[in-house]
């Protein structure tokens, strides 16, 4: 609904108020234009992807950087790969306000950057974006040498499966050195108890997949001072069986999509019928 005000002015009176505004307006504008120039928001996440992922030594890269900054004066980047060499570190920095005296809009606006980089050394150099308290973006860069696969993402943390709440595994992953993966998985048996499982031997496939054999581990009963119904206290185990294989493939990892990561983790057994699996996601990664 609108409402139209009728008032009634002199045109002496008409022509000060005018000059007046103006006046006013002039005054504001001179003031929010620089304001609104040397304002810095706060960055949004930055996506670091490389291509090929996994490479031998020699062998260039392409590095994209891509996202939304929260205003139209998107900062143009500064690579500086002398830090690269000494410390497995590829910088990448934003220079705020590439134009002097511009007025940023407060609109969202996607940006793209690419940039070649070529290793000479095998291991893993990190892509950091910004490299400060306020980054707001990294990716890797894995090298090795001919015929080695290497995962492409850390995945050490917890892992849980929405779909059962309660269940999951956690992982522990020497990503820049070994590369070998521990892992525990907490599932449930028919009655509703509790079981564990460790994945050993992982052997990766390819950047985002593993295969590992599935142990089981038994203590003996009745070892437990706490007299309680169905206790349960820390002990030596008295056995270590394979109980079969595990498979796990891990999608949405290597950048910050709208699906976020996720992974399918099945076990299988000897006879590689499966036995059960979970569609998880990372509490923390």
């Amino acid at each position: 609904m609108f409402v139209i005000a009728y008032c009634k002015f002199y045109p002496r009176s008409v022509k000060k108020l005018a000059s007046i505004l103006v006046a006013i307006g002039t005054a504001v504008s001179a003031y929010l234009a620089p304001q609104m120039s040397a304002a810095q928001p706060a960055p949004t996440i930055a996506i670091v992807q490389v291509a090929p992922v996994n490479a031998p030594p020699g062998v260039a890269r392409t590095v994209t950087i891509s996202g939304q900054w929260p205003d139209s004066c998107v900062p143009g980047i500064v690579v500086n790969s002398s830090l690269a060499a000494q410390t497995r570190i590829l910088l990448v920095s934003r220079v705020t306000n590439p134009i002097g005296g511009r007025v940023c809009l407060q609109v969202l606006t996607p940006y793209r950057f690419e940039f070649a980089y070529t290793p000479i050394e095998t291991g893993i150099t990190r892509v950091l974006v910004d490299g400060s308290a306020s980054t707001r973006g990294e990716g890797r860069i894995v090298t090795t040498t001919n015929g080695a696969i290497r995962a492409a993402k850390d995945i050490s943390g917890t892992w849980y499966d929405p779909g059962s709440n309660g269940s999951g595994l956690t992982f522990t992953h020497g990503y820049l050195t070994s590369d070998t993966v521990f892992g525990t998985w907490f599932v449930y048996d028919r009655s509703g108890v509790a079981r564990w499982y460790s994945i050993q031997n992982v052997v990766w496939k390819d950047s985002g997949s593993f295969e590992g054999a599935l142990f089981e581990t038994a203590a003996l009963p009745g070892k437990c001072s706490i007299v309680i119904a169905d206790p349960a206290c820390p002990q030596p185990n008295v056995s270590v069986k394979q109980i079969g294989t595990v498979k796990a493939t891990f999608t949405g990892i290597f950048l910050l999509d709208d699906t976020g990561p996720q992974a399918t983790i099945e076990a299988f057994s000897p006879t590689n019928t499966l036995l059960f699996s979970s569609r998880v996601v990372p509490i923390s990664l």
